[in-house]
């Protein structure tokens, strides 16, 4: 017994440590820090990939006082861009066993963007692959009532052979919520327009 509870510790000591190894990075990050948290999800055990995303999820919400870069910077959403381009499927892999924590990410990246984010949301929607986070990410944008973000994100999906699918299987499988987000796409943008109207 005394063993067993000897190993409880340490694996609670290690999980504290590992999170406070990844607040450290967060809060003296630079442009290259959520694409070494990506890629250090894609190589290390699942328990350990759900701290990081449960850390970025974490300091986004509640930053430390005074530290410019953690506040002024959207981090859940440079991760999720970022881990796309490194393994998407991992995202996937998570969502399966952990929809929850997939679900609280992709809600805290999508909390406060605008049409600067565009590419980074056309990204993470061509690249997941699995329709409930795109219609996640849909709604999100359907919420925003941004035109000019919607429009921007459907053009650049438009251009690519998997943000084409992922808007059109979207489309047959969630009517209202296209019919919803079409209606902010801006109706002289040719190829996202003439989606809407083929779909």
């Amino acid at each position: 017994n005394e063993e067993e509870i000897e190993f409880v510790n340490t694996e609670d000591d290690l999980k504290e440590f590992k999170t406070e190894v990844f607040k450290e990075m967060i809060e003296n990050s630079d442009e290259n820090t959520m694409s070494t948290m990506a890629k250090l999800v894609t190589t290390t055990d699942n328990s350990t990939a759900s701290l990081i995303f449960e850390t970025v999820i974490s300091e986004q919400n509640n930053p430390e006082e005074n530290i410019d870069n953690v506040s002024n910077q959207n981090l859940a959403l440079d991760f999720m861009d970022n881990l796309s381009n490194v393994d998407s499927e991992i995202v996937e892999t998570i969502y399966e066993t952990q929809t929850d924590l997939v679900n609280d990410i992709v809600n805290t990246a999508l909390s406060n963007v605008s049409v600067e984010d565009s590419d980074a949301i056309a990204n993470i929607i061509s690249s997941s692959g699995n329709d409930e986070i795109n219609e996640m990410v849909f709604s999100n944008l359907a919420d925003s009532n941004d035109q000019s973000l919607t429009t921007n994100v459907f053009t650049s999906l438009a251009d690519t052979d998997n943000g084409a699918e992922a808007i059109i299987s979207m489309a047959s499988t969630n009517q209202s919520l296209y019919e919803n987000i079409a209606k902010d796409v801006d109706p002289t943008n040719m190829t996202a327009a003439s989606l809407y109207t083929d779909t």
